[in-house]
């Protein structure tokens, strides 16, 4: 029961709190899957050591990049974290046990992957183009705006949360030559990460 109502409590506070809008989110998704489901299953199939290799590579910079940029924002702005990265790290710190980890692992490192790259990165290149500028510029700041959570977040934070994470799922979904599954596993990667260096140092300063 507890499990239950932390996942419930998860779904509420990020997972698009504007529920009429669920049903245009899962036709979207829907769309992706059926447009890219064919090159997705046969890249699992028959490419799962280029995936890898190549997503484990965006990663280790991905990774790096960020925390230098966090480690400059910090030095000149001591901004507080963004409201979500509080939340969630709030939720895995309070988890008792793995099954109490299980709705934060569940919807940050599978649900969220899916959804997001689904809206961000396929829906808005395939709707204005992929030579489109304005595409990566509505990718980038689209992505991280849906991350504000609420009017009191910090918009400096925001920005260095989550820029490097927006521009690496974008440029491997471009490098991949438009392959959705590359950015999903990435993303859920990156998720994973932060759930791993939260349970190792909750109070770690670069995230």
């Amino acid at each position: 029961m507890e499990n239950w109502e932390k996942a419930k409590e998860l779904a509420e506070r990020y997972f698009y709190p504007h529920w009429k809008w669920w049903w245009l989110i899962l036709a979207v998704v829907y769309w992706a899957f059926r447009r890219q489901g064919k090159q997705i299953w046969f890249s699992l199939k028959k490419e799962k050591k280029k995936i890898f290799r190549q997503v484990g590579l965006f990663l280790l910079v991905m990774a790096l990049v960020h925390f230098l940029v966090k480690l400059i924002f910090i030095s000149l702005f001591s901004t507080a974290q963004a409201k979500l990265i509080e939340r969630l790290i709030q939720q895995i710190t309070e988890a008792k046990s793995f099954c109490g980890l299980l709705p934060v692992i569940f919807g940050s490192c599978l649900v969220a992957p899916i959804i997001e790259e689904c809206l961000y990165r396929f829906f808005i290149f395939e709707v204005l183009g992929k030579r489109n500028i304005f595409s990566y510029l509505l990718s980038y700041f689209t992505f991280i705006l849906a991350h504000w959570q609420t009017s009191g977040d910090n918009f400096v934070s925001l920005f260095a949360q989550y820029s490097v994470a927006a521009i690496g799922f974008i440029w491997i979904y471009k490098k991949s030559n438009w392959n959705l599954i590359y950015p999903i596993i990435l993303h859920s990667l990156v998720n994973l990460l932060f759930i791993s260096m939260t349970l190792i140092n909750p109070n770690f300063p670069l995230f």
